[in-house]
Parts: structure tokens; C-alpha cells; sequence
């Protein structure tokens, strides 16, 4: 039970507080994990550093292997953040190059150093209004970032390309016409009373019936209003429709 406990809150803990996002894909999950167990190592490292814990049981190799690298990166930070013309150094360096985040410009470098000195003042106030009940509470403001954030899945994932809706003038069958609307013919006065014995009837009319009724239509029949063996069946299901 120690041993499970032990590896809960040392192990898993960890790894669990720096896996972001809901993780669905099994790929990222495990590159989360790795990233969170290779963070968690850096930062023991510094912390025996800063301690003279000489009782660590991390490796010598591996332990020179990320001090010298760990120690470049801060001294190329330390340069890159001191630099008072940081769109001429981010041009001539390569440092940030590999990721290419948004706020890696003049006014971002501005705002992230600035973030201790806001957020300190932020942590005055709150334990002003909370702890001490010395002012009257006020959260605006509170949650605001003075810097975008920059997730894990938003660098791995390139932007998605937008689909191209535009219709090219020269494709054919397109014209500048609106489509036409469908026309609704409406039978003749002489056409409806023809058809009314069959619209009376219950039953649908029979293929020798229908034939019957186009011939005594077709010499009512003009231009604008012409029967077929469709248009008749339709006009019996319409007003057996209505009827119900």
C-alpha cells in the first residue's frame, strides 16, 4: 500500500497535473507523457543543483549529459530576453525558430517580462481583499493573460486548409441568372370537370381509364397545359389528399 501510494504522488501525480486537453489520440498521449517525465527530471536536477543534494539518485551520465544543455539553453534565454532590438536577434538567431510562437516578437517579450511584476501586484490585492478584508473585493480582471498561450496540440497540429467555395466564372453551366423557379400549372375549369367522375372514384384510376381520360383531354388540351399519364395519377393522389 506505501509502495502505491508513493508511486501515486510521485509518479503518476506529476503526469497527470501536465497532461492537457482531452486526450484521444493514443500517439499524443504518449508524447504528453514523455515531455511531462522529461520536465520532471530537468526540474529535479535543478532543484539538487540548488540544494547541494549530493544523495540524488539520478546517474552521472545522465545527469552531465542535461547540465550542459540545460545550461546553454538558460545562458541563449538570458541573451535573447536581455537584447534590446529583439526583431533584429529573433532574424539572426535560430533559437526560436523551431516552434515559431506568436509571441515571440518585441511587444511579447515586453508583455512576458512584465508578467511577474502584474501578477505579484494581483497576489498583493487578493490578500488584501480576501486574507486581510482591508478593500472591498473585485475579481475583474483577475483571469485576464497578458500573453497568448501556446498549447502542445496547437504546434503539432499544422492549420487546417479552408475549403475553397469560390465558383470559377468559366466552369460550365454557371451563369449569373438566379435558377428558375418551378411553375405550377393549374387545370382548366373544362379539364377539372372531365376529371372529376375520376376524382369521385375511391379507388385509383386503371391504365385503360387513364387512357380514356388523356384522349378526352387532348382536345381541350393548349400549349401552356398538357397531360400525361403522370400528371393525371398526381392530380388523383392531390385531391384524394385534400379529401383526407
Amino acid at each position: 500500500m506505501a509502495f502505491d501510494e508513493a508511486l501515486e504522488t510521485f509518479g503518476v501525480k506529476f503526469i497527470k497535473q501536465n497532461v492537457t486537453g482531452n486526450v484521444i489520440d493514443q500517439e499524443n498521449l504518449k508524447r504528453q507523457v514523455k515531455a511531462s517525465q522529461s520536465e520532471y527530471e530537468r526540474i529535479e536536477l535543478f532543484l539538487n543543483e540548488y540544494l547541494h543534494n549530493n544523495t540524488s539518485t539520478n546517474h552521472e551520465r545522465s545527469t552531465n549529459l542535461r547540465k550542459d544543455e540545460m545550461w546553454s539553453l538558460v545562458e541563449k534565454l538570458l541573451i535573447a530576453f536581455d537584447t534590446k532590438d529583439f526583431n533584429h536577434y529573433n532574424q539572426t538567431h535560430d533559437l526560436f525558430h523551431t516552434s515559431y510562437p506568436k509571441e515571440i516578437h518585441a511587444d511579447g517579450i515586453r508583455r512576458l517580462k512584465e508578467c511577474y511584476k502584474r501578477g505579484l501586484h494581483r497576489i498583493h490585492l487578493i490578500y488584501a481583499q480576501e486574507v486581510l478584508k482591508k478593500e472591498k473585493i473585485d475579481t475583474t480582471g483577475r483571469r485576464v493573460k497578458e500573453v497568448l498561450v501556446t498549447k502542445c496540440k496547437d504546434i503539432e497540429k499544422p492549420p487546417r486548409k479552408r475549403k475553397n467555395t469560390n465558383i470559377l466564372d468559366n466552369q460550365p453551366g454557371s451563369s449569373d441568372e438566379p435558377p428558375k423557379k418551378r411553375v405550377r400549372r393549374i387545370p382548366s375549369k373544362e379539364a377539372v370537370e372531365i376529371l372529376a367522375p375520376m376524382v369521385a372514384h375511391s379507388l385509383p384510376p386503371t391504365k385503360e381509364e387513364v387512357q380514356r381520360y388523356l384522349a378526352a383531354l387532348e382536345g381541350i388540351s393548349s400549349s401552356s397545359d398538357i397531360w400525361d399519364a403522370a400528371r393525371l395519377t398526381q392530380y388523383y393522389k392531390n385531391r384524394h389528399k385534400k379529401a383526407k
